[in-house]
């Protein structure tokens, strides 16, 4: 889906699509094809549409129409390749569809219509049921029966029975619905429970930055409890309420009877702000219960249906079942019902049957000036057909802040009925006031005060203290008259955001920046804002914690963030990668490998990297496209050969494993490499002066004084007589994960500092045009002579350098014990030369099945007693 710089949703019309343009000083005589040509009735324009193309419907911006879209029977193509309604033109005002007493738009079985009508968006329409007053039941926009692909986005339904409604007609229900930036107004009825938004089997819905308004209020019935701002149905899945303004319902703000998230939203002056469960028992959620998140909400401002229906509800949670729910970072704030109700309200009844409510995690919500703060039932008895759970068990509470200056306020800030004893929770770091005093907690009908109640409970960290909050008069019309310039009603405030659109955006009032200026009045400076709240819960009860930590472990992950929401997931934390090896690092290139997660079901590998230890600011994905990342599953290795980097700096890395949740592994030890300089060389001869160093196919030589440095843990030092040479040899070679050897080590140095090439000098002849990596070099030729000696070393080990050091103390005689490349070795004395020189013979064993060995099968072992020459050189 593509979005504009304002974040409204936009298309690009398909090469086979046509657009049809309608208008109301248009004519139906026209073609309809450009917008100089307009049809003048919306009937004219939608006859030219082709069902199962994408073709458009637009009508002129600041038109006004006598009907609706009607009956609509046509579909898209796709997802992306939609049927669009929208408009066009440059007036601010959308076009009007004035639909009488009817609906505005419906679908429907029965009158030429598809079993199912998919991927249609509707953007931009102003709808009205211009002759409505209460009588009947019209519906803004009614899709009933199959569809999926269907969004409905900055339109206002102004006036209806139900704004917008998505219901199964008996053959299906909806797929992939999607409710955005809409102003529904002021739906009502005489008679009858009218909507703003009833959902129910619908899979995949999401409603985000609505503003819903003044819900059942009006006509000749009045308030009741059945109608609602977002009465959201049991028979719904995966559903999302996010960043929405909803207000003034006749009873609930949002009805999420089938569990979801409800994030972000601000909810004002609602009987009941929020109902996460609950419902009539029915299959789909009382089996096993519902699950959901309820997390960084704005709620103010809560009243009474009428004054013989009392509420003040907060938050109420029930049928909650074993995978629990999280209620975290909301405001609940400035009821101005009396009724002593609570803010948050666990209860184990749904609707008059009893049933259970589990493993709730409570945490850093804000209460202030409810008449009520945390409100616990008992558990219920035997549980109504087909629920099968009653507990009210697992929930833990932490750093909720329940505050009431109210003077009069003898509400109790927590209430545990008979039967909830409050130590079978946890309780930790809550912080109570409430100005009247006195005994603020009832536990199990028990009055108590806060030093019994902390002793009842058990609670830790706890505290009893007034909290003095930044702006607690904050209110919705004042923050939107400060953006209007002039001083609004409530009722114009709202009328103000529905001025809003794709033509006439003013981002200020967004949902997000008016729920952040709101949060503001309540919220600490030492909370985050605007930052991702991560919680989990381990097991069947619920804790709080910064981040997952033991590998095996399986959590729940739950992210609440100011304006944004991600989905609840099982996460088990996989195994970390083990046995990192840096093979080489040298120029601009680096060679890292690792054993792989011992976890099954890890899809990918990450490299964090970076110049500073404890910031690694770089990241390589193995699923990245041109990756340095290479993963060999049949040997469980993973290598990470990065390229580009600067030669001679250090960089910081760990890896990570990622499963197919997109889990990530506890990190490796951070660790680290330098990458050595690479000296180009012109001749045939370079002095190496300090340091570690590696020519040609990567064979390192180390000075004297790095003997003991932690590149040399593979060297057996042998110590020959005064103004001899060192040599240090050693059989093992650090090889990548697929056996080839990437060094054998060999290092030489000369022992005596007296000699005329000191100890931190050895010289190397290689090959012209070769490279040397080192930690620092010079072409510098040595101006003094010594005596010349030529080595012929194998890498058999002790058997080979012992004889080689018997010739030594003989006097290299020259004898030859043994062929370059055979156990022994061959020396002899070259007097008079002008410089010292070394051959070398370095060699590689062959991995058994490799061709040449006389294995029978390629296991991949190394067979270190069988060699082949990889290089030779001299210095």
């Amino acid at each position: 889906m593509a979005y504009d710089a304002n974040g409204f949703t936009t298309y690009t019309l398909a090469g086979d699509a046509i657009a049809v343009y309608v208008a109301d000083d248009g004519n139906d005589a026209n073609d309809g094809l450009t917008t100089s040509t307009p049809k003048l009735t919306i009937a004219a324009g939608y006859a030219l549409l082709t069902s199962g193309k994408p073709d458009w419907l637009l009508l002129k911006r600041g038109s006004t129409f006598s009907t609706g879209l009607g009956h609509w029977r046509k579909l898209g193509r796709s997802t992306s390749e939609p049927m669009v309604i929208g408009t066009y033109g440059s007036a601010v005002a959308r076009p009007i569809l004035n639909t009488g007493t009817t609906s505005g738009m419906y679908r429907e079985g029965g009158g030429g219509s598809p079993s199912a009508v998919n991927y249609v968006s509707v953007l931009g329409l102003h709808f009205t049921p211009n002759t409505y007053t209460g009588t009947g039941s019209p519906t803004g926009c009614s899709w009933l029966g199959p569809a999926t692909g269907i969004l409905i986005e900055d339109c206002v339904f102004d006036g209806y029975f139900n704004g917008i409604t998505f219901q199964d007609d008996g053959t299906g229900g909806q797929t992939t619905v999607t409710v955005r930036r809409n102003y529904i107004l002021n739906s009502y009825g005489n008679s009858g429970h009218s909507q703003g938004i009833y959902a129910d089997d619908v899979t995949g819905l999401t409603i985000e930055e609505n503003v819903v308004d003044n819900t059942g209020i009006d006509g000749t019935e009045g308030p009741t409890i059945y109608k609602h701002d977002l009465y959201i149905g049991t028979g719904n899945t995966s559903v999302k309420v996010l960043n929405n303004v909803l207000s003034r319902a006749s009873s609930h703000g949002v009805q999420l009877r089938c569990g979801g998230t409800a994030t972000g939203n601000v909810v004002i002056q609602c009987p009941l702000a929020i109902l996460l469960g609950g419902g009539d028992p029915v299959s789909e959620t009382h089996t096993t219960g519902v699950t959901g998140r309820v997390c960084n909400n704005v709620i103010l401002e809560g009243t009474d249906i009428t004054g013989a229906l009392l509420r003040g509800y907060g938050i109420e949670l029930t049928n909650i079942g074993f995978d629990g729910a999280i209620v975290a970072d909301n405001v609940i704030a400035n009821k101005t019902s009396t009724n002593a109700a609570g803010a948050l309200i666990l209860s184990a009844d749904s609707y008059g049957s009893g049933v259970g409510c589990n493993n709730l995690s409570v945490a850093r919500n804000t209460v202030y000036n409810w008449r009520g703060g945390i409100s616990i039932s008992a558990a219920a008895g035997s549980p109504p057909s087909p629920s099968t759970f009653t507990s009210q068990a697992g929930h833990v509470f932490i750093d909720n802040d329940i505050q009431s200056d109210i003077g009069a306020d003898s509400a109790t800030l927590v209430t545990t009925a008979s039967g909830a004893d409050p130590a079978d929770f946890t309780w930790t770091g809550q912080n109570y006031y409430r100005a009247s005093g006195g005994n603020e907690f009832t536990d199990e009908g028990v009055a108590r005060a806060y030093a019994a109640w902390v002793t009842a409970a058990g609670e830790t960290g706890s505290s009893n203290t007034q909290t003095t909050f930044p702006d607690t008069a904050k209110t919705l019309q004042g923050y939107v008259s400060i953006i209007n310039g002039s001083a609004l009603t409530f009722a114009q405030s709202i009328d103000r955001l529905a001025e809003q659109s794709i033509a006439n955006w003013d981002e200020r009032l967004r949902v997000q920046r008016i729920a952040a200026a709101l949060r503001q009045g309540w919220i600490m400076a030492t909370w985050l804002q605007e930052t991702c709240t991560a919680i989990w819960a381990e097991g069947t009860r619920a804790t709080l914690v910064g981040s997952p930590h033991a590998a095996g472990t399986t959590y729940i992950q739950n992210v609440c963030n100011q304006g944004w929401d991600e989905a609840t997931r099982e996460l088990t934390i996989p195994d970390a990668p083990t046995g990192v090896v840096i093979i080489s690092a040298e120029a601009d290139t680096a060679v890292v490998a690792w054993t792989l997660s011992a976890t099954s079901g890890i899809t990918r590998y990450i490299v964090r990297y970076g110049l500073t230890a404890g910031a690694l600011n770089l990241e390589e994905d193995s699923d990245d496209v041109g990756t340095t990342i290479t993963i060999q599953t049949d040997i469980d290795y993973g290598t990470w050969t990065p390229t580009g980097l600067t030669m001679g700096a250090t960089y910081y890395f760990e890896i990570v494993a990622v499963n197919a949740s997109g889990v990530e592994s506890t990190p490796t030890t951070e660790d680290d490499f330098t990458l050595r300089t690479v000296v180009p060389v012109t001749g045939d001869r370079i002095y190496l002066t300090s340091g570690t160093f590696v020519a040609g196919a990567n064979v390192d030589w180390v000075n004297a004084g790095n003997v003991n440095g932690a590149d040399n843990g593979d060297y057996a030092n042998t110590s020959l007589s005064s103004n001899r040479s060192d040599i240090l040899g050693g059989t093992t070679a650090a090889t990548t994960p697929d056996g080839t050897v990437i060094a054998w080590k060999l290092g030489i140095t000369l022992a005596s500092a007296a000699a005329p090439h000191a100890s931190a000098n050895v010289l190397l002849q290689v090959s012209s045009g070769g490279t040397v990596v080192g930690d620092a070099v010079s072409t510098a030729v040595p101006t003094t002579t010594k005596t010349e000696y030529e080595y012929y070393l194998d890498t058999t080990g002790a058997g080979g350098l012992a004889a080689f050091n018997a010739l030594v103390a003989a006097g290299m005689t020259g004898e030859t014990l043994g062929a370059p490349n055979g156990p022994n070795v061959t020396a002899r004395s070259l007097s008079g030369a002008t410089d010292f020189r070394v051959y070398a013979v370095w060699l590689q064993p062959i991995l058994q099945g490799e061709s040449g060995d006389g294995a029978d099968q390629d296991d991949g072992d190394l067979d270190i007693s069988k060699r082949r020459v990889v290089m030779m050189t001299h210095f």
